[in-house]
């Protein structure tokens, strides 16, 4: 898909003390939500081609961060970070098969276990539509559970488009989270 493209090469080529500077205020904005909304566990994600990264975030000592694995049945299951693991330095266990560092296997925990998901994304609209890395992991994992954990979009406000197409089995995100603040989709509004 030529969208998917564009802003994936667009989010690679922001770099620099902006890029930073956006990734840390992505990083308040996703703790100040934490705080307001009594969470603990979560499941993070380490940054990916131009993500945003959350080492910071999964870092703080108070917090619980869980990391997604792909598994053999191509299913996503979350494993605790060990609390030496850094996502930056690609040491948090193992590459998968797309070349995205993973938590090492240990207990895994339930879905339902885990109070908010932070679902990466490359575009995103108002409405809480995400257009992903096409392989639909998180849509298969938030369909499949009767009540799922809050989930997070989190990303820089240049992927935000006007609309999206949508699939049927695409999941809506509750919120997405950049550098400027909150959206709540269902107000449309920037709450920061």
């Amino acid at each position: 898909m030529q969208l998917r493209r564009q802003l994936r090469s667009q989010r690679r080529s922001f770099t620099g003390l902006l890029r930073q500077q956006a990734t840390a205020r992505i990083n308040r904005h996703i703790r100040a939500w934490f705080r307001q909304n009594h969470i603990q566990r979560f499941a993070g994600f380490c940054a990916f081609d131009g993500e945003p990264d959350l080492s910071w975030l999964m870092s703080q000592t108070n917090l619980r961060p869980h990391l997604p694995r792909v598994g053999r049945d191509n299913k996503m299951h979350f494993h605790p970070l060990a609390a030496q693991a850094h996502c930056h330095t690609k040491k948090p266990g193992i590459a998968n098969r797309y070349g995205i560092a993973e938590p090492v296997k240990t207990v895994q925990v339930r879905l339902n276990q885990i109070q908010a998901l932070l679902v990466p994304l490359v575009g995103f609209d108002l409405h809480g539509n995400r257009l992903g890395m096409g392989a639909g992991f998180y849509d298969r994992i938030l369909a499949s559970h009767h009540r799922p954990p809050t989930a997070l979009g989190v990303a820089f406000s240049f992927q935000q488009l006007h609309a999206l197409p949508t699939d049927p089995w695409d999941q809506p995100l509750q919120a997405i989270i950049t550098e400027r603040g909150i959206i709540h989709p269902q107000q449309s509004k920037l709450y920061r």
